[in-house]
This record gives C-alpha cells, structure tokens and sequence, in this order.
C-alpha cells in the first residue's frame, strides 16, 4: 500500500508513487531507453522530501518548504530530525554513491544488475516511508488514506 496524503496540492508522495509506478513499469517492459540511475535518484528524493513534509506537519521542523538535491543531505536531515524512522541506509546511499557519478554521463550504459539494485533499493527507501507514516498515523489516531498501486 502506497501512502496518500490528501491535500489540496500536489505534494511529494504523490510525485514519488507516480514516479516509482513509471520506474517499476518501465523496469518490467525491460526498457533500454530510460536512465534508471536518474529514475532511482529522483524517485527516492521524493520519498524523502515526503517523509519530511510528513514529519514536518507533525513537529514543525522547518519554516519554509526543503528542496534539498543531494540524497545523502536529505539522509542527514532525516537522520537528525525524524531520529525515529527507521530504513536500511546502507543499502539506499550505496546505490546513491554508486549512481550520483553516472547521473551527469551521457554515455553511460546501465547493466541489468545496476537497473535491479537501483530498483530494490527504491523499494527499500518506499517501504521504510510507508512503513513509518502508517505506524505514526496507527499510534496518534489520526486517519490515514491508502491506496495501492
């Protein structure tokens, strides 16, 4: 189940589900035309941007609106404002150290476990968000909308 904050605007877990639903479609029609490595970084930058406005919402932890580009400084953020999400780390910024060079390489050619390893790693980072919002929303009471893709 994909998490669904209803709002009167779009918002980031909406930009990540979507993305992570093109990323998956693409990935099983074993498409040769898209950069998977720029699919993984964005993808998982949406799910991180969402679990902050989330957190935020919650605690206020920032005045204005985070539009942080590097995975590895929204990683900082979470870790130091949101200490009680909970996600495999390791295996999420391996695939973002490993993907960040190749991003900005026009000519660079993904293998079939580089695609995987990005793709298990975006589900790493949508699993641990959804786990976390849904676990928060079960403990304060608060409804919650689902919907799965």
């Amino acid at each position: 189940m994909n998490v669904e904050i209803k709002d009167d605007k779009q918002n980031h877990f909406d930009l990540a589900n979507r993305m992570y639903y093109v990323f998956k479609r693409l990935y099983d029609e074993d498409n040769q035309l898209v950069s998977f490595t720029c699919l993984f970084q964005e993808t998982c930058r949406f799910y991180m941007l969402g679990l902050i406005e989330y957190a935020d919402k919650k605690d206020r932890l920032v005045d204005g609106k985070v539009n942080i580009l590097s995975l590895f400084d929204l990683k900082a953020f979470i870790v130091a404002n949101v200490p009680e999400f909970q996600c495999d780390w390791e295996k999420v910024m391996r695939v973002a150290k490993y993907t960040a060079d190749y991003c900005i390489q026009e000519s660079f050619y993904e293998s079939d476990d580089e695609i995987c390893m990005c793709l298990n790693a975006v589900e790493t980072i949508k699993k641990a968000v959804n786990e976390f919002v849904n676990k928060t929303e079960e403990t304060t009471g608060e409804i919650k909308t689902l919907k799965a893709f």
